[in-house]
């Protein structure tokens, strides 16, 4: 897809203001946020914080410091593209078994974001570099799905029982097994707030990750120091990704199993017994990361969010009668 609407924020610092610093290194806060002589005094009196006799330094460098913000609005030079495999095996029903399965094994990939505002080319806002990067929720590289019907073969006229006397065939006959089977793989996690100072990739080995530590949080520990290190600094240009393109969330598996029979008690009244399981092997879905699971200055940092996002395990019984 192309042409898709971005917004943009189009009043910022310019790359060349940013990244001022003081002689020890630190960047200059103070620069920035210093109250300066307000040549707009008085002629600004519809917005108070922009009329007094001092302002912000930060505020003049804007390219437009008249306004508190400018943005523009669904500025269609976003792309998106799907490429993908996919695979479907079908059983007709036959001998009391159906059965679809599909396999698809695809990558989303989007460019609908800057890694700084200030890339934003004003003049011509298709030449605007924009992050190639995983389309999150839309992005699931590999993803199996099966569903099915299988008539047990037990009671009259079936492989099993076919000469059973009625009463144990009213019992024991007439089963029908239902499945919805669903793995997919998990979404791609947002990149944390801070360049990682250490190479390789950030994704641990599957008996390595826990809900404490679902990625390699030492990459962004300072090799000389050993500490943890800061998140990217103010009035800086980001030179990281936003997400990550080999760390994701957990993969999400679920079976949905039910069983159920026909009950003949008239000759056009019947009963139906069901018991169906959701999520039936209570197989618990953590989708997101804690707050501050990205944030390098977080106690939660790297950690997945405890919370189940599936349904747990349901059991349902259930008798209908029908006529």
């Amino acid at each position: 897809m192309r042409k898709l609407p971005i917004n943009v924020s189009a009043n910022v610092i310019p790359a060349s203001e940013l990244g001022r610093r003081t002689p020890t290194g630190a960047i200059d806060t103070a620069y920035y946020t210093e109250k300066v002589p307000n040549p707009m005094a008085g002629l600004i009196p519809s917005n108070p914080s922009l009329n007094g006799s001092t302002i912000p330094r930060q505020q003049l460098l804007l390219p437009f410091p008249q306004y508190t913000g400018v943005s523009f609005q669904s500025v269609p030079i976003g792309k998106q593209r799907y490429d993908a495999m996919q695979l479907k095996v079908t059983k007709r029903y036959s001998h009391g078994l159906s059965f679809l399965a599909t396999y698809t094994i695809s990558k989303t990939l989007e460019q609908v974001s800057m890694l700084n505002a200030q890339d934003f080319v004003l003049t011509d806002p298709t030449k605007t570099p924009l992050e190639k990067r995983s389309a999150t929720e839309q992005d699931a590289p590999q993803k199996l799905a099966l569903v099915g019907i299988w008539e047990l073969p037990f009671g009259r006229g079936k492989a099993v029982g076919g000469n059973w006397p009625k009463a144990l065939d009213w019992a024991l006959g007439g089963w029908q097994l239902n499945w919805d089977i669903t793995w997919m793989s998990g979404w791609a996690i947002d990149y944390p707030n801070a360049k990682q100072v250490r190479p390789g990739s950030a994704k641990l080995p599957p008996e390595e990750r826990r809900l404490e530590r679902w990625f390699n949080t030492s990459l962004w520990d300072d090799p000389v120091t050993g500490k943890r290190v800061p998140a990217q600094e103010p009035y800086t240009l980001r030179d990281f990704p936003t997400r990550f393109s080999d760390v994701r969330l957990p993969d999400y598996h679920n079976w949905d199993l039910s069983l159920m029979k026909r009950f003949p008690v008239r000759e056009r009244m019947n009963l139906q017994f069901r018991f169906e399981m959701i999520n039936a092997f209570n197989h618990p879905w953590f989708a997101t990361l804690a707050s501050g699971g990205n944030n390098v200055t977080s106690p939660l940092f790297g950690q997945l969010d405890p919370t189940q996002r599936n349904l747990p395990r349901f059991i349902k019984l259930a008798l209908v009668l029908t006529w």
